[in-house]
């Protein structure tokens, strides 16, 4: 009896010994959220930009970048044009685990919180360099902080987008001109200050925009030069009045119930993957900024400059108590914005 249970308080210090070992060493192996671990894993990508777009072929790269630096065992599947669904859907999708990952304007992510709203206000940045500024520094880090209490967490949110102008019927050279335009936007912020500047903005789907201004529903689109050309926008309006009211970038969110399956290696990768394939995609971007304003010319579109921008910018600045009270959340951000000098 003696033997027999001595045999068993031996057998029993053998376990513990082996337990305490592999708990120290190291995360070479495990389950999937192991340090070192790269799993085998298929990531669903979810964009709105028509294919072969700049930032369609971002996410190539992205993809791409992300195959190679996982020695082909990671894979994203890309869904372009807002195949998924529209930008609310395929945000909300997001935060629930059936998208993987997102890239969308910054303005969309306003669905989630309305800091983002902020971010996309018409005439607030008047750079490229100003928005970078922003999201490089504390503004950036509260953004981040923000979106992953929402189950998105953010890999990138420097992916360039082309300013945004108007097409009309008519020129659009001062607020005067904006009275009683029906402007299809497809985001709250150029809704909430091009109506007080006397439009009546409307939400109108991207795949739908065509036939509304076909239509007449609506006068005319904001949005960059890029995707005027690309949804064919030129063919129902003849002008686009290059105000540049908005300066933005996209962000690239991957589902907070995603991140939780992924090793600390696998999230690297992304992260990596995310910084090169923007870099890919903002240089394409401003390269062929010149060309999608040429293109448009050359189908029939007249370009127009505003006068002066100077009372478009100031009438934002005495819109933002206002906007504040809309969304609570931003108050304070647009002092923070103004307080970096645009170049």
């Amino acid at each position: 009896m003696q033997k027999r249970l001595g045999l068993v308080v031996f057998s029993a210090i053998l376990v513990l010994l082996m337990a305490v070992a592999a708990g120290c060493g190291g995360g070479s192996g495990g389950d999937s959220n192991a340090g070192g671990e790269i799993n085998e894993v298929t990531l669903k990508l979810a964009h709105n930009a028509q294919v072969n777009s700049p930032i369609d072929l971002g996410t190539h790269k992205f993809a791409e970048l992300v195959e190679q630096k996982s020695s082909g065992k990671m894979t994203v599947e890309i869904y372009p044009a807002n195949q998924l669904g529209g930008n609310r859907e395929i945000i909300e999708q997001t935060t629930m685990g059936g998208i993987d990952i997102v890239v969308v304007g910054l303005g969309v992510f306003g669905y989630l919180d309305d800091r983002f709203m902020m971010m996309q206000v018409p005439f607030l940045f008047r750079s490229q360099e100003q928005i970078h500024e922003a999201l490089d520094g504390e503004l950036g880090n509260e953004l981040k902080e923000s979106m992953l209490e929402n189950s998105i967490y953010m890999l990138d949110m420097n992916w360039d987008r082309l300013p945004r102008q108007i097409t009309s019927n008519k020129p659009i050279k001062t607020i005067e001109d904006m009275k009683g335009q029906i402007i299809r936007a497809g985001a709250t912020p150029p809704i909430e200050v091009f109506k007080r500047m006397g439009a009546e903005p409307t939400k109108v789907p991207l795949n739908e925009m065509y036939l509304a201004v076909q239509q007449g529903v609506v006068h005319g689109v904001e949005l960059p030069t890029d995707y005027i050309y690309d949804y064919s926008i030129y063919e129902v309006n003849k002008y686009c009045n290059m105000l540049n009211h908005t300066y933005g970038t996209l962000g690239v969110g991957l589902s907070a119930v995603t991140k939780e399956k992924l090793s600390a290696k696998q999230l690297q990768i992304l992260e990596e993957a995310a910084k090169e394939a923007g870099e890919y995609q903002n240089e394409l971007t401003w390269n062929q900024q010149a060309d999608y304003e040429e293109k448009l010319a050359a189908a029939g579109m007249i370009l127009v400059k505003p006068d002066d921008i100077t009372p478009f910018v100031e009438a934002v600045k005495d819109m933002i108590p206002e906007l504040e009270q809309i969304w609570p959340n931003a108050k304070g951000m647009a002092e923070k914005i103004y307080a970096i000098e645009a170049e």
